[in-house]
C-alpha cells in the first residue's frame, strides 16, 4: 500500500517515524499506520450517526466495547450539545 518514490516498499519503521510525525504535525493523538483504516472508518460512520453496534459488526467485533474504548475518534466536538443546557442553568450572560 505504501511506497517509496521508486516503487520500493517502505520500511514500516520510517512509515511509523514519518505517521507520527504528521500526527504530531497537525495536532493529533498519533495512530499506527495499520490503524488508519479502521479508526477513520469508525469515527466518520459515527460522527455519520451509524449506530455502535453497526460500525463494531463492520469491523468484526463481538461488542462495542473495543470501538468505545480504542477506534473511535471525535470528528466534531460535542460541546455545542451542552450550551443550551447550561444557558438555561445559569443565563446567557
Amino acid at each position: 500500500m505504501f511506497t517509496t518514490e521508486v516503487g520500493t516498499p517502505v520500511d514500516p519503521a520510517n512509515l511509523r517515524r514519518a505517521t507520527k510525525a504528521l500526527c504530531t504535525a497537525a495536532g493529533v493523538e498519533p495512530v499506527p499506520p495499520n490503524g488508519l483504516d479502521r479508526h477513520s472508518a469508525a469515527s466518520l460512520l459515527a460522527d455519520a450517526g451509524v449506530p455502535l453496534p453497526h460500525i463494531a459488526d463492520l469491523l468484526g467485533h463481538a461488542s462495542t466495547r473495543m470501538l468505545e474504548q480504542r477506534y473511535r475518534h471525535r470528528v466534531r466536538t460535542s460541546l455545542g450539545a451542552h450550551v443550551g443546557p447550561m444557558e438555561e442553568l445559569f443565563g446567557d450572560g
